[in-house]
């Protein structure tokens, strides 16, 4: 390989150890496509964007969603235990123009519905604190299907759980450690928006195929967000295209004073580089010199420079690559609170937040 494939080739592998350990058909094929030495050709070859193993996991599986017969696609749908490796290689190198042009044209869309345990107990503390009516903005919002909390049913275990009964969407989080309050229901959220670059339009077919192509196979987060998006198709979120830099603060005008505006970005910042992520924070500070702002991460160390893991915090379950952190934002100044560890798709939540918090 050249060097530039041997270092893709790397990449793939750290991402695959990193990200796969519960999902060991993408971490078989992902390694066996670092060792591919004409897939890392092309892959290298091509725009930068797709140089890491989610845009093409996430274009062959759209692929095989619309060829439900394909060998693969039956492993995939593990009714068939045959071996994905040489499968997906195979597939890989017939469909490689098709999916060259997927991996270009679209964007990773991990809409995943699970988050909304991790960002409900968020919200019970942020209604608990707050005197004044709550309005969510939901920034990398996707296909909106986070702003359908209301209608989800939030499972905590022993701890208790949240929303409706009978929902056809249900999120099972376990509880490790101290439990959070887990109220019956969330905020009656004065308004509920979403901001996304590239909204997907899950009335589109084509759309909502791309969705479920980006949550892994053979996992019950697939049946979740299809259950997700029949649910948005009674419930459609509301969801504006524009950046977060450049169009969030007309957005947050729209909320009438009286609302304290609550935002959330669920690994979304973490695809901002580093002067973007300034650039956002700095946004954040100007707009709360007008009215006060608070922000729900759910993102990796470092990414929300506010929240920082403790030194002498070891997470009991995790090697804490994700945290849940809330953000005050009152007359330019951002006043941190580190609220715990979490899985990234919301199985489970070590809670490290205070009983109460104090907002302007």
């Amino acid at each position: 390989m050249s060097d530039e494939s041997d270092r893709l080739a790397d990449s793939f592998r750290r991402f695959a150890e990193a990200s796969f350990a519960d999902a060991p058909l993408y971490m078989a094929v992902s390694l066996a496509v670092a060792d591919d030495e004409e897939v890392m050709t092309r892959i290298s070859e091509s725009p930068v964007a797709s140089h890491w193993p989610l845009p093409l996991l996430a274009s062959v599986h759209y692929l095989l969603l619309g060829n439900p017969e394909d060998p693969l696609a039956l492993v995939y749908r593990q009714e068939s235990d045959a071996d994905p490796v040489p499968l997906f290689l195979a597939f890989v190198h017939e469909h490689w123009d098709e999916l060259l042009q997927l991996m270009i044209n679209r964007y990773i869309q991990t809409n995943e519905c699970g988050r909304t345990a991790l960002l409900a107990p968020a919200f019970t503390l942020v209604e608990s604190g707050a005197s004044r009516p709550l309005a969510w903005i939901d920034v990398g919002t996707s296909a909106g299907l986070l702003q359908l909390v209301p209608h989800y049913r939030l499972d905590y275990g022993e701890h208790g759980t949240t929303g409706p009964e009978g929902s056809p969407v249900v999120a099972t989080c376990e509880i490790v450690g101290e439990p959070p309050v887990i109220a019956k229901r969330t905020p009656a959220f004065s308004h509920i928006l979403g901001l996304d670059r590239a909204p997907v339009d899950i009335g589109d077919p084509e759309e909502a195929r791309w969705l479920l192509a980006c949550v892994w196979p053979a996992s019950p987060r697939l049946a979740r967000t299809a259950a997700a998006i029949e649910l948005a198709k009674v419930h459609p979120p509301h969801s504006v295209k524009g950046d977060a830099v450049n169009d969030l603060a007309a957005l947050i005008a729209t909320v009438p004073e009286e609302s304290l505006v609550v935002l959330t970005t669920t690994w979304v910042v973490a695809y901002f580089d580093t002067e973007t992520r300034q650039a956002f924070m700095d946004l954040l500070k100007a707009v709360s010199m007008q009215r006060p702002l608070v922000l729900v991460s759910l993102e990796a160390p470092g990414v929300i420079a506010t929240i920082d893991q403790e030194p002498d915090v070891t997470p009991a379950t995790y090697n804490g690559d994700n945290h849940v952190g809330l953000t005050v934002f009152h007359q330019g100044t951002a006043t941190p609170h580190f609220l715990g560890f979490a899985h990234p798709h919301g199985a489970w939540l070590e809670w490290r937040g205070p009983a109460g918090i104090s907002l302007p």
